[in-house]
């Protein structure tokens, strides 16, 4: 896991994201976002980082993204989770993300393909 950092420096100085994305690839996190690899598991990751904070968990393994929102519940203030499939092609041949799944702890953004 990557990323988590640099939102603890921000909160030892006294300030917050207002959204951490959490997105399961080994991408390169950029400021308020954290990635997961498939190298880590959910249940062993320190996610205090995430204290009191929406958490926004990314990814396309709906299993993987169910494990790290059950970790994440007890401690984020609310949890969405989006499972996406890519790459696809949109209508015009483009490649695009298919969003497939959201689902939010406060049952606001809840939606399903």
């Amino acid at each position: 896991m990557t990323g988590q950092d640099k939102i603890i420096e921000l909160r030892r100085r006294g300030f917050a994201v207002d959204i951490v994305r959490i997105e399961l690839a080994d991408i390169r996190p950029a400021l308020g976002s954290v990635a997961v690899s498939e190298a880590d598991t959910p249940e062993l990751q320190d996610w205090r980082f995430a204290y009191g904070l929406t958490a926004m968990v990314s990814g396309m393994d709906a299993t993987r993204i169910a494990r790290v929102a059950h970790a994440l519940k007890p401690i984020a203030k609310r949890v969405i989770t989006n499972l996406y499939r890519w790459p696809v092609r949109d209508s015009r041949g483009h490649p695009s993300v298919q969003l497939l799944q959201i689902t939010d702890t406060e049952g606001l953004l809840t939606w399903q393909a």
